[in-house]
């Protein structure tokens, strides 16, 4: 264990004896620590306060036991478990402070990767309940606007587009909320055998809605894909994030089609008489 003693006798408390263990770690020569204050170690981030603490202490001559950042000659920080105590003579007067130190940078490490940890735990906790209730409330919401679209009618087309435009924000809202729940892991991913072209085909409804009146969706599928094992709910996230950036970057029409490596493919087409390229 590396150890140090020093002589508070002397002006400015001076190391005396450092054994080979302390050079080993601080990769200073005896010559280079023998003569000098202990601070020789502190540098840039080293906290002040417990500076102040273990100054304190020496001058109660009491025992004390602190982590603090120290630096190596190479200029390399360590975290330092420093004990310090003072030594007496028969009659109590103070003759030396004796210090064991040891490197625990490790340690440190592996407790702040378990202190951030247990903040992410808590957060996700939070999170989930969040979008629980947010959840909740857009199925009344989404459910209200329904109901307001069948009162409608066909009569009123401006405020049906309202309606139709808040029913598209909601179904953004859900998505969110979906993303939330994954990422406070209280949605799991549920991966099993799915039809590629069954699930477009199923979801196009939905996707229909979604993109509104000016957009006109087409599906190319090619037939005979094999199945592929993965979560459903994500895919159909995935994509309809897509078509949606699609649409929202192209407010005078235009075209747009996934990549031909993807397969199936989907494509919408504005129906729009102006066709910007994508």
């Amino acid at each position: 264990m590396p150890m140090v003693v020093t002589d508070p006798r002397q002006p400015d408390n001076p190391i005396v004896f450092v054994n080979r263990a302390f050079l080993d770690l601080t990769l200073y020569e005896e010559a280079e620590a023998v003569g000098r204050n202990c601070r020789f170690l502190q540098g840039p981030q080293t906290d002040p306060a417990t500076v102040d603490a273990i100054r304190k202490a020496i001058a109660d001559e009491r025992t004390v036991a602190f982590d603090i950042l120290n630096y190596k000659a190479d200029g390399t920080p360590f975290w330092n478990a420093l004990f310090l105590g003072p030594i007496f003579d028969q009659e109590g007067q103070l003759l030396y402070f004796f210090a064991s130190q040891m490197d625990v940078t490790e340690r440190r490490a592996t407790e702040q990767s378990s202190l951030q940890a247990q903040k992410m735990e808590a957060i996700g906790q939070l999170t989930a309940g969040m979008a629980h209730d947010f959840n909740n409330l857009l199925q009344v919401i989404n459910g209200n606007l329904e109901l307001a679209l069948l009162a409608l009618g066909a009569g009123n087309n401006t405020a049906g587009e309202s309606i139709r435009r808040a029913q598209r924000s909601a179904i953004k809202a859900g998505k969110l909320t979906q993303q939330l729940l994954t990422f406070a892991r209280k949605q799991r991913l549920e991966p099993r055998r799915v039809n590629l072209n069954a699930l477009l085909v199923e979801f196009s409804e939905l996707l229909v809605r979604t993109l509104g009146d000016q957009v006109d969706l087409h599906l190319d599928l090619k037939p005979g894909l094999p199945a592929c094992t993965l979560d459903p709910t994500h895919l159909e996230m995935a994509l309809l994030n897509v078509l949606i950036n699609a649409r929202d970057a192209m407010p005078n029409g235009g075209q747009s089609r996934l990549p031909r490596r993807w397969r199936p493919a989907t494509s919408w087409r504005s129906a729009w008489p102006t066709r910007a390229k994508a």
